[in-house]
């Protein structure tokens, strides 16, 4: 792509991670208190970390679709990180569908950046998921994500829908397709920048 998107909220900037965003991703990746519901704990090596990074670059430039930074307008300061991608291409659980990621920074919980920048996302006619399923992946203890999931409109899989990747303790929840909307319709707008991906 010669231009790389970014989505523009109320007050929030959405811009699909790059290896500038390295040093953030890993502060929020690495504290405990944003993994506080995730049995696999924080990252504790910045090695992996920009393993996973390069795992999210190659999602964009292979599918044009991806994790995107979350950032203040006001101070610019990285919130958390939100995603809409394919899951892997050989899981035989759902070839076709999207997965979405969210985490962010525990000092601004409850503030309602999380259901502000994924609603900009899910909702967005070129980079949300069209008519194609969503699936949630997150771990049945975690309550805060389990409202939000429902807020944004996913339900609980059936009981005999396997959950990709298997983990113990963890619940699927399906947002189905839908029709594409406009930017206008949904308080945020879409603007280019460089991209120096």
């Amino acid at each position: 792509m010669s231009a790389a998107p970014e989505l523009v909220t109320d007050r929030l900037l959405l811009t699909p991670v790059q290896w500038a965003d390295e040093h953030e991703l890993w502060q929020l990746h690495s504290d405990p208190a944003a993994f506080r519901f995730d049995p696999d704990g924080p990252l504790t090596e910045p090695a992996h970390l920009r393993w996973v990074l390069q795992r999210w670059l190659t999602s964009w430039r292979l599918h044009d679709r991806g994790n995107w930074t979350v950032r203040s307008l006001d101070t610019a300061d990285v919130l958390g990180i939100v995603g809409l991608a394919p899951l892997d291409a050989d899981d035989p659980v759902a070839p076709g569908e999207l997965s979405l990621y969210y985490r962010f920074t525990p000092a601004v919980h409850g503030r309602g950046y999380a259901i502000e920048a994924l609603s900009a996302l899910l909702d967005h006619p070129e980079h949300g998921p069209g008519v194609r399923d969503v699936l949630v992946v997150t771990s049945g203890q975690n309550e805060p994500s389990l409202r939000l999931a429902r807020r944004l409109g996913f339900e609980l899989a059936q009981p005999q829908r396997p959950v990709p990747a298997d983990r113990p303790g963890d619940v699927l929840l399906i947002r189905p397709g839908r029709r594409r909307h406009t930017p206008e319709s949904h308080g945020y707008i879409e603007r280019s920048s460089r991209d120096d991906r």
